[in-house]
Order: structure tokens, then sequence, then C-alpha cells
């Protein structure tokens, strides 16, 4: 029925587990890339994550007025999963993203246990 231009309930599946299968890989990499990021940073300069959260505001440059709403958006977002996950810290920071990832993997175990990772 697929082929025909049919959609139907299993296909309608298959693409929502592909959708999820994607997300998945793709919330893996960041997190990745935020894990390896933060073990490279050294411990004895350690900024507070207000200063972290200040510098990538103050880093964009946002001109027009939908930048600027966009970027206030974002910054309400990481404020709120701050909050969310009680982050006050850089270290704080590093346990929430090692937690998220070991969840990661934990589903990706669940969804796929034939997989080794």
């Amino acid at each position: 029925m697929e082929k025909k231009g049919i959609r139907t309930d299993k296909g309608n599946r298959n693409r929502e587990i592909n959708d999820l299968n994607r997300e998945i890989r793709q919330t893996k990499v960041r997190v990745r890339k935020l894990k390896d990021w933060i073990y490279t940073q050294p411990i004895e300069k350690l900024l507070s994550m207000l200063d972290v959260a200040g510098g990538v505001a103050n880093a964009k440059n946002t001109e027009s007025r939908w930048q600027k709403i966009r970027s206030l958006q974002v910054q309400a977002q990481v404020l709120i999963f701050l909050q969310e996950n009680d982050i006050d810290s850089v270290e704080g920071f590093t346990k929430a993203v090692v937690r998220i990832h070991e969840q990661l993997k934990l589903y990706r175990m669940i969804l796929n246990p034939s997989s080794g990772d």
C-alpha cells in the first residue's frame, strides 16, 4: 500500500521510529561534544554558569529584531534547563551531561538490544 502512496499504520509507526532514532543520534552527538568540551577545560580556571551563559549571549552578533528575540528564547531555555536540573556550576553541568549521556545509552539499549554500544 505504501508503494501506491497510501499511508498505513505500520508505515506511520516506522516513520515515527525513524524520526525518534534521528533525534536520539543528534542528541547523542551533542552530548558527546559537550562532554568532550567539558573535559578539555582546565579545572583551576572554571567559570561559573552565569559567566558561561553571559559569554554565549555576548558572543552572538544579533542585529535583527528576530535574531534578538530568538537569542533571548534560547537563553531562556538554557536558564530553565539549568534551574530544572539544579545546575549552578560547571561541575554540576558536567554531572548533568554525564547523567544524560548514561540515559541515552540506556534508551538505546532498550530500543535496540542487539547493538553493543
